[in-house]
């Protein structure tokens, strides 16, 4: 069933709990050259969680059959993947070298001895949480697993072939959205490829609300990223070190708190925007 929650969502005050960075997630279980990886991933997701008994008659749904309401945690609800991450991080919480995503929980570690240790404390503290791993996408002490996207392994990491795959599915010249879409996606992948923002700058242009979409040699740049992408695949990058620290700014009228500073190493000979 698809359930429209816009108009609930406008009146939910949105936690302000932060999600984390896919990047600083997949380093984390990469930081000191594990050579063996486990990825766990928590069966049905926002389903897990119970809904408030007081809540459960906001989400209800009319169809031909009756009204139906959800008794556990629905899609679409603006909550929802925050709530499920900080179920997910409180489980987990304290675990060394154990980093998670919402659903997807991931640990790196030198040996398998290590690496069982920590998928026993992880499976007992699931057992605990009342939550259930769905065996079938489940990694278990592996020297490559496939983790939020990437391929990782001690070498360091490449794309997933699925996603390779999928780049050739998009058809960013049917129109803005399509086009959209396309962007997000390549996005993800931007530090991989060299003066990415430049390559997309006609691409990104095309987006601009006082712009006529219209597709002229823009397509070039599209089969730039898709290239790379493809290249991506066939050399592993490593996972270089990430250096932060707090940089204080005076008062602005766009940033009020410090900022933070992110510097990592770019492809070897390339300069990537």
């Amino acid at each position: 069933m698809i359930h429209d929650y816009r108009k609930l969502n406008q009146k939910t005050i949105n936690p302000s709990y932060p999600m984390p960075v896919m990047e600083d997630v997949i380093d984390d279980v990469m930081r000191d050259g594990p050579a063996y990886f486990t990825v766990l991933d928590v069966k049905t997701a926002f389903l897990t969680i119970r809904m408030k008994p007081d809540d459960v008659h906001k989400t209800a749904s009319v169809t031909p059959d009756g009204k139906y309401e959800y008794l556990r945690m629905a899609f679409g609800l603006c909550k929802a993947p925050q709530t499920m991450q900080r179920l997910v991080r409180r489980t987990f919480d304290g675990l060394p070298r154990t980093s998670t995503y919402m659903d997807d929980v991931g640990q790196g570690a030198t040996t398998v001895r290590e690496a069982l240790d920590l998928l026993n404390e992880a499976l007992r503290r699931v057992v605990i949480n009342g939550l259930k791993m769905d065996l079938r996408k489940c990694q278990l002490i592996q020297d490559k697993v496939s983790f939020l996207g990437y391929v990782i392994f001690a070498e360091g990491r490449t794309l997933d072939d699925s996603r390779v795959a999928a780049v050739e599915k998009f058809e960013p010249h049917r129109n803005a959205k399509k086009l959209y879409s396309f962007l997000q996606f390549a996005n993800h992948y931007r530090k991989f490829i060299p003066e990415f923002a430049k390559l997309t700058h006609k691409l990104r242009h095309l987006l601009a609300k006082d712009v006529l979409f219209g597709w002229t040699d823009a397509h070039q740049a599209v089969n730039a990223v898709k290239h790379y992408r493809a290249e991506i695949k066939r050399v592993p990058h490593a996972a270089g070190k990430i250096n932060r620290k707090i940089v204080n700014v005076e008062q602005h009228r766009r940033y009020k708190e410090p900022l933070l500073e992110v510097t990592e190493p770019s492809p070897p000979n390339d300069t990537c925007a």
